[in-house]
């Protein structure tokens, strides 16, 4: 009745007082569900090997974020496919096995749409409100003054905290009061939250977030005291060419650099993995992967979809010739090696789910090929045994049955292996999916598309006539993150809509708007230079 919860093995027939013949007896190994012994995917993950000192780091801030009741900030930093995910996953399946109450929060900043702002803190909010993906404005706001109201006991503060909360979820105009009362209304839901428990707040892929969120995230950890607060980044090296000192700025944080697994990690890893394969093989695969578990996973996946690699009662067998056997360079060679055998329907169908994003509905995938739901529930529910895909079962997540990759780098190959033409309708189609919705949160997501839409299309006659979509995708971005304060973002999407522009009037008009932004962040010779340029 446990095993939805607690990974276990067999450690064969023991002998129990009070009993006459031998029972079966197993090891319990890990935490594998969710609070409730709810299962939380049915991917068989490989061992987890080689991240002790990290682990037993996070475990440690956790407990002195608790003994402290004060903020502390762990920055975990590492290539893709090194493991930061998988760290994340350990580290919650450790507190989902705790008995007394700690509130997870986790969002992802997404990799499309430039002007979306503050996304994975609306992920958190959504999340913790209960407020499914799509659901009415009027249920939404329902469901956001139930949560404001059992976390906020103050009628002062819920006022006051609320109407801040459905601004940034486009439930409704944001207050006068711009970023900083926004800021403030977070913080302060994050903090009442941790009166009632230990909280931990997830930022996973951190390099694609912009600097209003980073912003934030420094001011939570600066300012929460005496707030019992674990925030937890996850992004690539790619965020100290933008933020040098990230996540060693403050007093109360660390940042780690998660280096590639040793030889003997990946050794352990791969054996566990495939119990009873040969040793060979183990070490053609270990001195490969170069320490990341990911291309060792990947390989072994490919392996198993082609039929080389069989699993019988628990044993795993290599049924190809080792000496010719090809193994690619990268991980992301091996990652396309593997999606080039695919069905090319069910190719086709992950691609489009690659142009959507990390995670995608069927209803979205529908409306870029016009194909059944159930024929496409099929398709994607092979490429879910395939490991290539998951499923969001979390209830307490606003994606809750959304189809996602199982890991970012395999989105973005997908995406990449798209033709331009390829990518320049399946864009069009996202961006009129999305449109449809009306929502300002979306407002990034629709320009992010037809940004993309544009940049895919050759010079000439057919691009000249995205401009104007673009364009207004564009402003409509740089409005709403304005609205929230993020005027660094909106000053860089008025920009881009200057370049693109070919109207002097239009032009001018746009750099009104990007200095009144450049203006909002005191930065006063840019805003002069704008307006200067506007006039002339």
């Amino acid at each position: 009745v446990t095993n939805h919860a607690i990974h276990y093995e067999s450690i064969g027939e023991r002998d129990v007082k009070g009993k006459a013949e031998a029972v079966a007896a197993w090891k319990a190994l890990r935490v594998a569900g969710l609070v409730g012994g709810r299962l939380e995917s049915e991917l068989r993950h490989p061992p987890f090997f080689g991240r002790e000192r990290e682990m037993r780091l996070l475990k440690d801030e956790l407990a002195a974020v608790e003994s402290e009741q004060r903020a502390r900030l762990v920055s975990i930093i590492g290539e893709g496919g090194v493991g930061k995910t998988r760290l994340g996953e350990e580290f919650k399946n450790y507190i989902d096995g705790f008995s007394a109450d700690v509130y997870w929060h986790q969002g992802r900043s997404p990799s499309y749409g430039e002007g979306i702002a503050f996304w994975a803190l609306g992920e958190m909010v959504r999340r913790r409100a209960g407020i499914a993906e799509g659901e009415d404005t009027a249920r939404a706001r329902t469901r956001l003054r139930t949560c404001v109201a059992e976390f906020v006991p103050g009628e002062e503060d819920r006022r006051w905290i609320e109407p801040r909360l459905e601004g940034l979820l486009g439930l409704a105009d944001l207050p006068p009061g711009g970023r900083e009362e926004l800021f403030s209304a977070l913080r302060s839901f994050f903090q009442h939250i941790s009166m009632r428990g230990t909280t931990v707040l997830v930022f996973e892929d951190l390099h694609w977030a912009d600097s209003g969120l980073l912003d934030f995230i420094s001011e939570l950890a600066d300012r929460s005291t005496r707030s019992p607060i674990l925030i937890l980044t996850l992004g690539r090296p790619d965020i100290l060419d933008r933020f040098p000192t990230w996540g060693s700025q403050h007093r109360n944080s660390m940042s780690v650099r998660l280096a590639p697994l040793t030889g003997d990690n990946m050794r352990e890893m791969v054996t566990e993995y495939l119990p009873g394969v040969d040793a060979r093989f183990v070490e053609r695969i270990v001195e490969r992967s170069a320490g990341f578990p990911l291309y060792a996973v990947e390989m072994v996946r490919m392996l198993a979809a082609s039929g080389d690699l069989e699993e019988s009662n628990g044993e795993w067998t290599f049924h190809g010739d080792l000496e010719t056997l090809a193994l690619p360079e990268s991980l992301q060679a091996v990652i396309g090696a593997r999606l080039d055998r695919l069905d090319p329907t069910q190719r086709s169908v992950l691609q489009d789910g690659a142009v959507v994003g990390q995670s995608f509905t069927v209803a979205a995938i529908q409306a870029i090929r016009g194909d059944d739901a159930a024929d496409l529930e099929m398709l994607l529910r092979g490429l879910t045994q395939l490991e290539i895909l998951d499923i969001e079962e979390d209830p307490r997540s606003p994606e809750r049955g959304r189809h996602r990759f199982v890991q970012s780098l395999i989105h973005e190959v997908a995406y990449q292996r798209l033709g331009r033409q390829d990518r320049r309708d399946k864009h069009l189609s996202a961006a009129a999916y999305f449109e449809s919705f009306d929502d300002p949160e979306l407002a990034g997501v629709v320009a992010g598309h037809y940004m993309s839409a544009y940049d895919a299309t050759p010079e000439g006659p057919e691009r000249n006539r995205l401009v104007s979509r673009a364009l207004q995708g564009l402003t409509d971005a740089a409005a709403r993150a304005a609205a929230l304060g993020s005027h660094s973002r909106a000053e860089n999407l008025y920009s881009q809509a200057i370049s693109m522009s070919v109207d002097d009037d239009q032009r001018a008009g746009f750099r009104l708007q990007a200095a009144r932004v450049a203006e909002a962040q005191s930065e006063v010779e840019r805003a002069i230079a704008y307006t200067d340029q506007a006039r002339a």
